[in-house]
């Protein structure tokens, strides 16, 4: 493979890649409070601070047993999703 074709190569592999990362880092953080009735914080910066002062003590991202002991909604984001366990305590 000669250099230009390699370096071609290397940077359309780079920007798929962050083109990718664009898609994963929009869908990071809520639209909206679990907590209240806040939405819209543009960046998961954003977010973070809102939870932190408003909500202290209240975790920002809610796990399956979260939502279920706080009664919370749930918003279809990949922290909320219970995972299978490959084994059974006997």
């Amino acid at each position: 493979m000669k250099l230009l074709e390699m370096r071609t190569y290397q940077y359309k592999r780079y920007y798929a890649y962050r083109k990718t990362m664009k898609i994963v880092n929009m869908s990071s953080f809520p639209s909206r409070c679990y907590y209240c009735d806040s939405k819209n914080f543009g960046s998961v910066n954003g977010y973070e601070r809102h939870v932190v002062t408003r909500h202290p003590n209240l975790p920002g991202y809610p796990g399956p047993a979260d939502i279920k002991y706080y009664r919370l909604e749930k918003q279809d984001m990949y922290w909320e999703r219970e995972i299978k366990a490959d084994f059974e305590w006997k």
